[in-house]
């Protein structure tokens, strides 16, 4: 199986690191910079059939300038996009110091995913968070990295294959800032230091927060998850997941959808210099009748009820 992002406006970027195109982006635009000469591994890899294999001690990155990006891409800037996911695979060398993934790291307005002696860290504009999730080397990762600039929070859902676990970190207070104009990379900090170490495959950004069944879906190779309704407002966003079945015979249309819905964000609220995060649970569900739409054979229209979730 294999994700299929064409029909996603909000992928920016897709770096799939085959042999012989391991700097092209096969979604949008974005060519990468190799630095340091990164190569390919066709016997290691999660997609495709080719990983990109980074020496720490050679000091292996990728990179795209910030004037390079669309103004759409997450967190470039001055750019339009304040919202973004970063997914990608890592199977780490070793784990000795500090080992840039994805982002701008480690600068003014930074903003990513990095891990530092065995434990996964969020950066936020200078600043660190540790997720307390341990990385060990030897062992592929599953990375996504969800950052919200105005509702000021940041997470991490991180999939271990060696066993199928998923571990989460959440942080909702840090503090404002503005995406500098430094590179996006991927493999290192922007200072050039603390490469990464190990092996990177299938890298996806996206300008919106991911729900946790697309991320699942992104590292299983089933993007986009079948029948998804997506709700965002107020800095709430939730997904349905649709299942069911679509019935049509001469009578009429019957619909019975089975909804199960997924919060990814809190709401916050600022006022007076108090912050106040709230859990946020979907109101209930109500079930009223719609009249059905006329059919074209029908000389009147005919009234149908089906469950209307609102």
């Amino acid at each position: 199986m294999a994700n299929n992002f064409s029909g996603d406006d909000s992928c920016k970027a897709l770096w799939r690191f085959e042999s012989g195109a391991l700097t092209v982006d096969s979604k949008g635009s974005n060519t990468l910079t190799a630095v340091n000469g990164p190569t390919g591994n066709t016997s290691d890899y999660r997609e495709g059939a080719c990983a990109s294999q980074h020496s720490r001690s050679s000091k292996q990155y990728y990179k795209i300038t910030d004037a390079a990006l669309p103004s759409d891409f997450p967190f470039k800037s001055g750019g339009t996009a304040r919202k973004g996911t970063y997914c990608g695979w890592f199977k780490f060398a070793s784990t000795t110091g500090n080992q840039g993934l994805i982002g701008k790291l480690q600068c003014s307005g930074s903003c990513g995913v990095y891990q530092y002696n065995g434990t996964f860290y969020l950066d936020w504009n200078s600043g660190y968070q540790s997720t307390g999730i341990a990385a060990t080397s030897g062992v592929w990762y599953h990375v996504a990295c969800r950052m919200d600039l105005d509702n000021l929070f940041s997470n991490v859902r991180i999939y271990r294959a060696s066993d199928g676990q998923v571990f989460t970190y959440a942080k909702t207070t840090w503090g404002s800032f503005n995406p500098g104009a430094y590179d996006f990379r991927i493999g290192t900090f922007n200072d050039d230091t603390n490469a990464f170490d190990g092996l990177a495959d299938e890298v996806v950004i996206f300008n919106r927060l991911l729900s946790d069944i697309e991320i699942d879906g992104i590292r299983s190779g089933t993007f986009p998850p079948p029948g998804a309704m997506f709700v965002d407002a107020g800095g709430l966003q939730a997904v349905y997941g649709l299942g069911g079945f679509l019935q049509t015979d001469a009578a009429g249309l019957k619909v019975v959808y089975s909804l199960n819905e997924e919060v990814v964000a809190v709401v916050k609220v600022d006022a007076g210099g108090i912050a106040v995060a709230y859990h946020a649970e979907l109101p209930p569900r109500r079930i009223f009748p719609v009249p059905n739409p006329k059919v074209r054979w029908q000389s009147h229209p005919r009234l149908r009820t089906f469950p209307v979730v609102n």
